[in-house]
């Protein structure tokens, strides 16, 4: 039987923590090798923390990623990041969030079909997010755009805010990219906080956090260049650190992913 082929959706699903088993990720014979990438198991030890931390003290800029599935292509994305824009694409699939004033405008495609958010801050957030140029601190509120085919808006959504030390969200319903949907509230409700204080690259979201969603409850921690993540065996979880202009990772579905700063 023929492998299945590997979905852009897959990749990116990775770096949420929930994705489909893929046996290797990185090219074999240059840079991309998994193996040979200095916080797993080379120079730097095979501790996951890397000595040289980030290059820049900023994530901002554009980045190539590129994963394989053995039997099948490999699949590549592109990674654009500033403090207006979030765009990934791919070969079957984009999804882009851009910033005008205090508002995003969310936008995904898939081979299935595409949607739009509408993401707007209520309140501003005071957090230093530290390497991540975005400031997603603060209310916001999120809602479905209405498609040329749809009569009047829907005005579904959910209302989150993010502080330094908890995170909140209130939700009735919202169209979704599929590789975020296992973590959808529907309609409901969650409570996140701060439960241990730490050391990261990455502000006030440093330590470890536990948030309960519908399906588990999920812990995510920062600390040092590294994000690492564990939403229980059904939705798994994931490693993933910074290293100079490179970062690389695994999920517990056996993931392997490297990404570079071009």
């Amino acid at each position: 039987m023929e492998p299945a082929a590997l979905r852009w959706s897959e990749v990116v699903a990775a770096l949420a923590g929930n994705a489909h088993r893929i046996d290797h990720f990185g090219r074999r014979r240059d840079a991309w090798n998994w193996r040979r990438l200095p916080w797993n198991g080379g120079a730097a030890g095979s501790s996951g923390q890397c000595s040289a931390g980030l290059d820049g003290a900023s994530l901002a800029g554009s980045w190539h990623a590129i994963g394989t599935r053995i039997g099948v292509p490999p699949l590549e994305l592109r990674i654009d990041l500033d403090s207006q824009h979030l765009a990934i694409q791919a070969a079957r699939g984009t999804f882009t969030a851009a910033k005008n004033g205090a508002a995003f405008t969310v936008t995904y495609a898939e081979t299935n079909g595409s949607a739009r958010l509408a993401a707007t801050q209520q309140i501003a957030g005071s957090m230093a997010l530290g390497a991540i140029p975005l400031d997603l601190s603060g209310s916001w509120t999120f809602r479905n755009i209405p498609g040329p085919n749809d009569i009047v808006p829907d005005m579904l959504g959910c209302d989150a805010t993010l502080s330094a030390t908890n995170l909140s969200a209130i939700c009735s319903a919202a169209r979704l990219p599929s590789w975020v949907r296992p973590y959808d509230l529907g309609p409901g409700s969650v409570m996140g906080t701060k439960v241990a204080e730490g050391s990261s690259s990455f502000g006030d979201l440093s330590g470890t956090w536990s948030v309960p969603l519908r399906t588990a409850t999920c812990t995510f921690r920062f600390e040092g260049s590294t994000f690492a993540s564990d939403c229980g065996p059904r939705l798994g979880g994931m490693r993933m650190t910074f290293c100079d202009s490179m970062a690389s990772g695994t999920t517990t579905s056996g993931i392997e992913f490297s990404a570079q700063r071009l």
